[in-house]
């Protein structure tokens, strides 16, 4: 581990927090049809564990309505990893258990033992505009759009139909860009299984054209982190008592801090990793005091990575399962497969992060009557070819 040296301050942390949630799956399935009206229903499964489940019934004892919606359906958010589908009051909500067909209308009723719960959100849009505009993603209390486009191609035998889903990038969340990091087709490929680098290549040679990524990744991740945490510290810098240096001083450091942490590196061992790093650069415990565990900015620090970087280090990654119906059959799925007639795609938070992640699905229907038109055309032809000839 030395030789990589990377810099995992709270990731530790971070493991045991995601050892504790509970099990949670997001499945979204949209259906567009033939004059580009679409469907969209997001279900989510949540499996509760015990205790949550005995915290739920304290509130049958509770003078409140007699009513109780769990914190993780209030709003009906769909978690795609660290990024959340916001869905307003105008999508159609029901919830079930699970094995069970019976659906019930929101809200969930208060004290409800099965631990197995799914909860469905479903609506119909008049096109695939519409439905995108109505399911925009939150990252890191920021909103993001998402967009879509139906074409329809008319080829006589046959009427070809394609559907793009695009999501906007993240990549304004961070000071340092990717590309500083890696080159922009393997950070792609890292990220979204695209451009294909690998395809024909031997084992030995993908291991050379993917060798480091890895590490330039969680450098990555690292130096991102870091520019974060000083930013905090700078913001609240008139809270510190005896400040060994200016706030400007602080902010001109941050290149040789920066150096410092890849040159040394911090491991998942450390228990005191943020006052090492500062003591052992600065010389003083100033500044890891301002934001330790259980302050208010060490909770600040902790909200940040929770919702900015855990997800990002998180192997393999929760994400959602997202399905797409198309006329006809579909042809191609592009960075997705085709399984049982569907496109299947796989969405992280990951596939956001360097560049806009298109969902893209070609599929085709035969015109049946084009071929009896043909054929009837063709009838008539020889007839008449045949009824000359007799003449």
């Amino acid at each position: 581990m030395k030789d990589r040296k990377i810099y995992r301050l709270f990731l530790a942390v971070a493991l045991l927090l995601m050892v504790s949630c509970n099990e949670y799956h997001a499945k979204i399935h949209t259906t567009i049809h033939e004059d580009g009206t679409c469907a969209r229903t997001v279900e989510i499964n949540k499996v509760r564990h015990q205790q949550e489940m005995e915290e739920d019934s304290l509130c049958e004892d509770s003078d409140k309505e007699d009513v109780y919606i769990p914190e993780w359906f209030d709003q009906f958010e769909c978690h795609i990893d660290s990024a959340t589908m916001v869905f307003d009051d105008t999508w159609q909500k029901t919830w079930s258990v699970a094995d069970d067909t019976a659906q019930y209308a929101f809200p969930i009723k208060q004290g409800i033992k099965e631990k197995d719960l799914i909860v469905t959100a479903h609506q119909n849009f008049g096109s695939v505009d519409e439905m995108c505009k109505k399911t925009p993603f939150r990252y890191n209390n920021r909103m993001y759009d998402v967009k879509g486009e139906f074409k329809k191609i008319f080829r006589w035998f046959y009427t070809e139909y394609t559907y793009t889903e695009t999501y906007q990038n993240v990549s304004d969340m961070f000071v340092k860009p990717l590309g500083n990091y890696m080159e922009e087709d393997v950070a792609s490929y890292w990220l979204t299984g695209t451009p294909h680098l690998t395809e024909g290549l031997t084992g030995a040679e993908a291991k050379d054209k993917l060798d480091g990524v890895e590490s330039h990744y969680e450098k990555w991740l690292n130096e991102n982190l870091l520019e974060d945490l000083c930013n905090l510290i700078e913001q609240h810098y008139d809270e510190i008592v005896d400040a060994p240096i200016s706030k400007e001083e602080f902010h001109a450091k941050r290149e040789a801090l920066l150096n410092y942490v890849d040159e040394n590196g911090f491991y998942l061992e450390e228990e005191n990793g943020l006052e090492e790093l500062f003591f052992g650069f600065f010389n003083t415990k100033v500044y890891s005091d301002l934001v330790a565990d259980g302050t208010q900015h060490g909770k600040e620090l902790e909200k940040i990575f929770n919702d900015k970087y855990l997800d990002l280090w998180a192997y393999p990654q929760k994400g959602a399962d997202y399905e797409l119906d198309m006329p006809g059959e579909i042809i191609n799925a592009g960075s997705g497969k085709i399984e049982n007639g569907k496109a299947v795609y796989q969405l992280s938070v990951r596939n956001f992060l360097q560049k806009d992640y298109t969902i893209s699905a070609t599929s085709r229907k035969t015109n049946y009557w084009a071929y009896i038109i043909l054929f009837i055309v063709l009838a008539v032809a020889i007839g008449s070819f045949i009824y000359k000839k007799r003449k």
